[in-house]
């Protein structure tokens, strides 16, 4: 996708999004939810039918940070489509466990989301919507 596009990325602390559930798996809270509503108001100005990708991570290196991290971005991206009503064909997940070059901590290393949008070149260059 990066050859013919820009990823605009959205970084997103899992601590300001999610809280434990009954069952101990994260839920999304009602902060999260308008959280990740403004974090969308974002990339509303790129066209809508450019590709989104949620990426999620967690700490840790093992099979339960990759997990939990599939989980999270599944649980915003399902969010996401019943939000913004976006095609379920170009809004995917991307489970990254806890290694995020270019992440806002600047170790290489996330926990949370970031919801990477990737916008046609010539969109870019034309300021087309």
């Amino acid at each position: 996708l990066e050859r013919n596009h820009t990823a605009v990325r959205v970084w997103i602390d899992g601590a300001l999004i999610f809280a434990p559930g009954a069952d101990g798996r994260e839920v999304l809270t009602d902060d999260g939810r308008r959280r990740l509503d403004a974090a969308m108001a974002q990339l509303m100005q790129y066209p809508r039918n450019s590709p989104l990708v949620i990426e999620g991570y967690a700490a840790g290196g093992d099979e339960n940070a990759y997990l939990v991290s599939l989980d999270r971005a599944q649980r915003v991206r399902d969010h996401l489509l019943g939000r913004f009503r976006r095609q379920t064909a170009s809004t995917g997940v991307m489970p990254l466990s806890g290694d995020a070059a270019g992440s806002p901590s600047g170790d290489g290393a996330w926990a949370g989301v970031a919801l990477t949008l990737f916008v046609p070149n010539e969109s870019l260059r034309e300021g087309t919507q």
